[in-house]
């Protein structure tokens, strides 16, 4: 790691590292937003994790770097998309039906819907790092549509297939088979967070449909707009497209119940650090930091982005300086050994 302070830095044992890249040789790559998936938008992402842990052993002064280098060292080659050069494997159904071929044309066909799935997740890195959307990529920007003129008729092809309900089922099979995957072969974490959006957009649409005034209100619609992302997609193909609020429902509570009960493989997060045997790091889903303290058992998460964490020592204790990239917004908070702040 760069050492732009002239701080002594430590790096992790050569021989963990070693065995960390030949996992990489199990590869990963990341995410789905499937179009009917686009119904409830989930982003995927993939990657065969394990054994991303390192040991960090720090002086009077030390620091680990923590920005998106820390990425780049840890875990190399993150951002290789490999999964979706074989993406329409898994999307089989989707690609041959016989219902989709019949709406075929000159211009467009059903892998034009697959090809924009991957569109969209190299366009708006979605994936494990990020599973937020706050927009997908407009067509008028995708590779096959060489003008917007060509991005506004595909817009209108996969609108006129997003209308028919046998194709909505199945492009929603291929996409929750797909959803499965990528949760077997990734952290817990990552699962967690798949079920808690599930359920946030469960909650979200019981409440219209126990409210049917709200799809009405322009004042909701405004509140709808700004909320998430994937809220926001329900309720305009509700309140826009006329689609059934039964089948939307029906779907995200299938969803849960199937991705609720598939196993992730046996690591909380994507890379665990451990500085002097006192504290745990965890690198995972969203790109969030969590620090752990071994002795309180103590957990605090870095909501903004950390730069670094320094350590330092007196008869009086063990401190821990967390220093954030945008330092002039936010200022370096100090820790106790059990993450008690002193400042």
């Amino acid at each position: 790691m760069a050492n732009t302070q002239g701080i002594p830095m430590l790096e992790p044992n050569s021989k963990q590292l070693a065995k960390s890249k030949r996992h990489m040789n199990d590869k990963r790559k990341f995410q789905t937003l499937t179009i009917f998936c686009v119904l409830f938008l989930i982003s995927m992402s993939f990657v065969q994790y394990g054994e991303f842990k390192f040991e960090y052993i720090l002086k009077n002064g030390d620091e680990v770097i923590l920005d998106y280098s820390f990425i780049e060292k840890h875990v190399p080659e993150l951002t290789e998309d490999k999964i979706f050069e074989n993406i329409e494997a898994y999307f089989s159904k989707t690609i041959n039906s016989a219902i989709f071929q019949t709406l075929n044309d000159n211009n467009f066909t059903s892998r034009h819907i697959v090809s924009y799935i991957f569109e969209i997740h190299k366009r708006r890195g979605l994936g494990y790092l990020e599973t937020d959307p706050v927009l997908i990529t407009d067509p008028g920007y995708l590779d096959f549509c060489p003008t917007f003129d060509h991005g506004a008729l595909f817009t209108e092809f996969y609108k006129r297939s997003f209308k028919i309900k046998a194709l909505r089922d199945v492009m929603f099979s291929d996409a929750l088979n797909f959803t499965k995957r990528l949760i077997e072969v990734s952290p817990k974490d990552f699962k967690d967070k798949i079920i808690k959006d599930l359920s946030t957009l469960i909650d979200f649409t019981v409440k219209l449909k126990n409210n049917p005034n709200l799809l009405k209100s322009e004042e909701y619609k405004q509140v709808s707009s700004n909320a998430a992302y994937l809220q926001g997609f329900i309720f305009r193909r509700l309140r826009n497209n006329d689609l059934s609020i039964d089948e939307v429902l029906s779907k995200l509570i299938h969803a849960k119940e199937v991705l609720s009960s598939t196993n992730s493989i046996n690591e909380d997060t994507l890379v665990e650090l451990n500085i002097n045997s006192e504290l745990i790091i965890n690198f995972g889903v969203d790109g969030n930091f969590i620090i752990q303290s071994k002795k309180s058992q103590k957990q605090i998460k870095l909501l903004d982005d950390p730069k670094s964490i320094q350590y330092f020592e007196d008869e009086n204790g063990h401190y821990y300086l967390v220093n954030f990239i945008a330092s002039g917004l936010h200022s370096p908070q100090l820790y106790d050994a059990s993450l008690n702040k002193i400042y």
